[in-house]
């Protein structure tokens, strides 16, 4: 799978006026905070033209080339998703989850915080109306 983010870049310099969109990031195989830092460098190279769209997967073959396993996706997804949000709204986390560990405090030089202070108000808004609407609790 070709990293979206990469060619979110490439567009951002070849273009000036269109929203970039990921589609769909299959979050249980990312690392939150580098999402969040390729999300923040696209939204500074763009000026605010990103979007993205978070997913859980739905190919086993995908989940096998990169040795995750396919059944826990969706917790791991809420978990992963969870830590974005909050690393988008206040650029800090202290997380000890059973699959992401971040600790953030203070200044952290990540290119949501030192190069632009911050992803547009925009790009958190839509992370955060994305998983409203597409979370659901486990039953």
């Amino acid at each position: 799978m070709p990293d979206v983010f990469t060619y979110l870049g490439y567009l951002a310099a070849k273009t000036s006026r269109i929203r970039l969109g990921t589609a769909v990031v299959t979050v249980p195989l990312y690392e939150p905070v580098r999402v969040v830092e390729n999300l923040a460098f696209v939204d500074i190279l763009s000026g605010g033209r990103v979007m993205i769209g978070l997913g859980s997967g739905y190919r086993p073959y995908e989940f096998a080339g990169f040795g995750r396993d396919f059944a826990g996706r969706h917790a791991r997804q809420e978990e992963a998703i969870v830590l974005i949000l909050e690393l988008l709204h206040t650029r800090r986390t202290t997380h000890q989850g059973p699959d992401f560990h971040a600790t953030i405090a203070g200044e952290y030089e990540g290119a949501y915080s030192h190069i632009s202070g911050q992803v547009s108000s925009r790009a958190r808004c839509e992370v955060a109306i994305c998983f409203n609407i597409f979370h659901r609790p486990a039953l």
